[in-house]
């Protein structure tokens, strides 16, 4: 993580490994306030956590903490690194602490602080049952009554490569549940409480324990960047085919992504699998994986023959031969217990309360992903789906893809002409008492006009072409000097010159009509 730096007079800012980066303070403000802002994916996701005041105050910086100090109570603020709470590594990703210190006893037992969120979706984690427990299940005491926070749209089913590396099963954060010590080392855990329509994150502190503290008592919410479930099983996928559902989409299925950590030298095997979730029907399989020594971590497997997905509700599943540890949040999943052997078709779906951590990664349907080697020329992925293909801002390639850059309407054009796209998409069949209004008619990639026409429009490309000069009457192609037509017609073109429009025109004499070979 990067130091601690003033970014303006009001806000603080420190820059994690990862890209995403925290503010301490309100860059909105005119005063510092003693908030927290915690981004993800580029801001695409925040948690905004701020503590209530009513006076102004200058913070104090002290090495990687800024301080908030009141003659009663005192919020700090400070980066951690990755960190091992009862054998779980927590905080992946860093972390950041909001802590709050009273320094006399308080006149009631809660701390209520605002939040606000954005693209977010909290999932409380309460005790694990007695079943849970029986099964093998692991919840640190900090994730007992916590909130795991996960993207409130992206699921667990990527178009691509790149979204899935970044979103992986869509975890953002996980807020855990505070602990609160006093002077002389007494403990205790404080019970959190979010109240998302009020925009309030209430930490309530036992009145007994607080009546007989020693102050001053600090009290800690922390805040995980983390990418995998807070709990963990070693009977999660053991005898046990178990999953969540997810939404996919038109493509071809390409691998499914779990976290496993190898568990006692028990060496399983291991493999994932998707199930259609109308009718639990098996749809494909992934390849089968030893699970090696010391392994904790991310495993990608890659479908047996890549399966051909619709937009429809998958089942994403994991299973395996024997102890190995999977991770998960408590909500809803579907599961089947069955023996390892090969995938039953098909299964028998119950409900369950592991989220666990996986995720399906596929390609769209008849798209090739752009390379970073792409100078813009030929097809580009972009126009899947479209009749062309869109240069965008980020593409270095001159003019434009495909189908000499239709860009849409030009400025000249009123509407009465051929739209580009609309010419494509809706070709038909030009009258000779056409007067030019409506859908052009041309679909071929050239169009003439015709010396004998006298204001049955202009056909096709011809009219961006004639449209600086043309009044719609049938002007003559000769009466148009080439060059100052180009210069002035591709003014908004991205390329030079006709490298987007035309290849080639041919002027014959006047009267004579014109042709466009594009």
């Amino acid at each position: 993580m990067s130091g601690i730096k003033p970014i303006n007079p009001t806000t603080y800012e420190v820059g994690l490994p990862f890209g995403d980066k925290v503010e301490i303070g309100d860059k909105e403000a005119g005063d510092f306030k003693p908030h927290l802002k915690l981004n993800r994916w580029d801001g695409e996701c925040f948690i905004k956590v701020g503590l209530p005041i009513t006076d102004k105050r200058t913070p104090v910086v002290e090495g990687d903490k800024v301080k908030w100090i009141e003659p009663n109570r005192e919020a700090h603020f400070y980066p951690f690194e990755p960190r091992i709470v009862g054998g779980f590594l927590q905080n992946e990703l860093g972390g950041f602490e909001f802590e709050i210190i009273l320094k006399k006893k308080p006149a009631k037992n809660t701390i209520t602080l605002d939040i606000e969120t954005q693209g977010l979706k909290f999932y409380y984690q309460p005790e694990l049952t007695p079943k849970e427990i029986a099964d093998g299940a692991v919840r640190p005491d900090n994730v007992v009554g916590s909130y795991a926070v996960y993207h409130a749209t992206r699921g667990n089913i990527h178009s691509n490569n790149a979204d899935a590396e970044k979103y992986k099963c869509g975890k953002a954060f996980h807020i855990y549940r505070p602990k609160v010590k006093d002077a002389v080392g007494s403990e205790t855990w404080a019970d959190l409480l979010l109240d998302e329509p009020n925009g309030k994150l209430i930490i309530t502190v036992d009145q007994t324990w607080l009546d007989n503290a020693v102050y001053p008592v600090s009290i800690d919410p922390n805040f995980g960047y983390e990418t995998k479930g807070g709990s963990s099983s070693q009977w999660v996928y053991r005898s046990t085919i178990r999953g969540i559902v997810a939404t996919g989409g038109a493509g071809t299925g390409n691998s499914i992504t779990a976290y496993l950590t190898e568990y006692g030298l028990y060496y399983p095997l291991v493999k994932f699998a998707l199930y259609k979730d109308s009718d639990s029907s098996f749809v494909r399989g992934t390849s089968e994986w030893t699970v090696t020594e010391d392994w904790d971590g991310w495993k990608t497997l890659n479908f047996t023959t890549e399966p051909t997905l619709e937009a429809i509700d998958y089942v994403i599943v994991g299973w395996a031969s024997n102890y190995v540890s999977g991770w998960y949040d408590t909500d809803v999943c579907k599961q089947d217990s069955e023996t390892y052997n090969s995938w039953p078709d098909p299964a028998v779906f119950v409900g369950g309360t592991w989220k666990v951590s996986i995720y399906c990664t596929y390609t769209t349907a008849g798209v090739t992903e752009k390379s970073s080697s792409d100078t813009g020329s030929g097809a580009d992925a972009k126009a899947s789906g479209n009749p062309v293909a869109t240069l965008t801002r980020s593409e270095g390639g001159s003019g434009s893809d495909t189908i000499f850059g239709l860009l849409g309407k030009l400025t000249s054009d009123a509407g009465s002409g051929v739209d580009a796209y609309v010419s494509l998409e809706k070709p038909g069949a030009k009258t000779s008492s056409d007067t030019g209004s409506g859908i052009e008619g041309t679909p071929l990639p050239s169009a003439i006009l015709a010396g004998s026409e006298t204001g049955s429009g202009i056909e096709a490309l011809v009219a961006r072409l004639l449209a600086a000069v043309d009044t719609g009457y049938g002007v003559e192609a000769g009466s148009v000097e080439t060059d100052g037509l180009l210069k002035d017609l591709l003014a908004t073109e991205l390329g030079e010159g006709s490298d987007s429009l035309i290849a080639k025109i041919e002027m014959p004499a006047k009267g004579g009509g014109m042709k466009l070979w594009t």
